[in-house]
């Protein structure tokens, strides 16, 4: 070691930690290499099983016939929200035909409001809505059943504690007095209203609504 060429090099201890460092890195290098590989299988079993249930959920809904996309699947790729599944089938299910703009934006409200808590709430809807909504309710189950057989959660759905408020806002019912008939906060109303105009526009071009 004495009459090596290294022996009296000023920095050969610093080199000696350097190459201990190197192979802990090259070490901690092929174990990250290893769960990449691992975790890259694991995505791609998990998107092959999603998209085949994507399919199947979509099959039984009129949007792959044969193996070719319907008008329905044409509408769907148009809608970029979480929801667009369920907005689709109101929109070909004829659930929203004949209902005024203050009646949509009640609607899509119901999938805008994203606190999963309820609220006293003393305002009501008329009839027609509420039968509706039941309508909806079921519409909204059958989608669930079907992606649950999937082993799919995709379309979270309406949120069951809001209603009111974007219809009563629509036909002239002032901010303060809303929100002093529903125990939430105005940054939360103004936030919903947001977003159920961001999602109303998501579906406006098959709506046939003028602005």
């Amino acid at each position: 070691e004495r009459v090596h060429v290294c022996h009296l090099c000023n920095v050969r201890k610093e080199h000696k930690q350097i190459r201990r460092q190197r192979a802990r890195l090259m070490l901690d290098r092929d174990s990250a290499e290893k769960r990449l590989r691992e975790r890259s299988a694991y995505e791609d079993t998990r998107l092959k099983k999603t998209l085949g249930g994507m399919v199947n959920v979509q099959g039984g809904s009129s949007f792959i016939r044969k193996g070719n996309l319907t008008h329905k699947a044409k509408k769907l790729a148009d809608i970029f929200d979480s929801n667009a599944l369920m907005i689709v089938e109101m929109i070909e299910g004829n659930y929203l035909e004949g209902l005024q703009p203050e009646d949509l934006a009640e609607v899509f409200s119901w999938f805008a409001y994203d606190r999963d808590v309820d609220f006293p709430n003393r305002l009501l809807l008329p009839r027609f809505i509420v039968n509706l909504r039941r309508e909806l309710d079921d519409l909204q189950n059958a989608i669930f059943q079907a992606e649950r057989r999937q082993d799919l959660r995709l379309t979270p759905g309406h949120n069951p504690f809001f209603s009111v408020p974007a219809r009563a806002w629509c036909t002239g019912t002032p901010i303060g007095a809303i929100l002093e008939a529903c125990d939430m906060s105005d940054g939360d109303l103004v936030v919903t209203f947001n977003k159920t105009m961001a999602t109303m526009t998501r579906g406006w071009p098959h709506l046939n609504l003028q602005a």
